[in-house]
């Protein structure tokens, strides 16, 4: 039977790090311990034989053998590659919503710049439907969005943050929650929402359905931002997501959507995903950390926040080079 290359690279993780728990954090493209689990079985199915005792870890003489095998190739293919490329830039191509691309890549850029000085990148912004066709049309590399349903072929999918809907009013407006809104026989105000085929909409009206409250959206906008502006600007209330740390402009304030399911935020990429975008993901998955910190009440956001200053969590602003390797293709 032949040995699945897929599976012995999982292995060396395996070994590497003494465990699957372990292995699953460092494996750069991200999976999850029950798959890294079930593949490293299929492995020892196709080998014939336990490669490593599970607890306490050790590896048997045949997961010994298998690993000082591998070991060389793995551990230097990054320095090979890189000899390879012989100078050529580190593209990453990333699609995500503009809140994603303004407040929170900056900050991350300027850290992989570090580790990557040929750093170069084109982003691509747009609702759920249009950056799930850029990925299965190979058009970006990975993507930073709202996830409903399985991924698209050939990309794998991992989960970061679950964020709240929330409605957003001028902050003269007599509303002070949105219960006001479902006791009303007709809702008077305008609501400023995504087109009926984004995610945060359908999540929005099922709740509603269930609730027996209709809404009609009068204004459909693709962007996070539009549905601020316009909903500052006093054209209605405005649906959107729930952001740690993040100032909503003046003259606007949230109102909690009780009882309403938070939406799945997470990263879809490619598999096989070279270093930078690995480096990139890593990254992605600290200022998760950071904002799930900030939502609980103990990150330095939520601090911030309710002292009613500038997060820290915003970005610096991009320099004039980046600025122009960031316009989309």
């Amino acid at each position: 039977m032949q040995v699945n290359i897929h599976f012995l690279q999982l292995f060396h993780y395996v070994a590497k790090y003494g465990g699957i728990s372990q292995a699953a954090k460092h494996v750069p493209y991200g999976i999850q311990q029950p798959a890294l689990s079930s593949q490293i079985m299929e492995l020892e199915d196709q080998v014939g034989t336990l490669l490593f005792q599970r607890r306490p870890f050790q590896l048997t003489p045949a997961g010994k053998k298998l690993y000082e095998h591998g070991k060389a190739y793995y551990d230097n293919l990054d320095k090979v590659t890189d000899e390879i490329r012989n100078g050529a830039p580190d593209l990453i191509r990333i699609a995500a919503s503009p809140v994603v691309l303004e407040e929170y890549l900056p900050d991350i850029f300027h850290t992989l710049e570090a580790r990557f000085p040929r750093l170069s990148f084109t982003l691509r912004h747009g609702v759920h439907a249009t950056i799930e066709q850029m990925l299965q049309l190979n058009e970006v590399d990975v993507a930073v969005s709202v996830r409903e349903g399985k991924p698209p072929q050939h990309c794998s999918y991992e989960s970061l943050i679950e964020l709240p809907l929330v409605l957003l009013v001028h902050k003269d407006s007599q509303l002070q929650s949105a219960e006001q809104l479902w006791a009303q026989d007709r809702i008077q105000d305008k609501l400023i929402a995504p087109s009926q085929g984004d995610v945060l909409t359908r999540t929005f009206r099922r709740q509603l359905a269930k609730r027996s409250i209709y809404w009609n959206t009068v204004i459909h906008l693709d962007s996070v931002d539009l549905i601020e502006t316009y909903a500052a600007r006093g054209f209605g209330v405005g649906l959107s997501i729930g952001i740690p740390g993040r100032r909503r402009r003046d003259p606007l304030r949230e109102l909690p959507l009780e009882g309403f399911p938070k939406l799945d935020i997470g990263i879809t990429w490619h598999r096989h995903p070279n270093p930078v975008t690995q480096a990139l993901m890593a990254e992605l998955r600290k200022k998760a950390t950071e904002l799930r910190q900030a939502m609980s009440g103990s990150g330095p956001a939520k601090r911030v926040a309710r002292a009613g200053v500038e997060s820290p969590l915003r970005s610096p602003p991009l320099t004039t080079r980046q600025q122009g390797a960031a316009r989309a293709p």
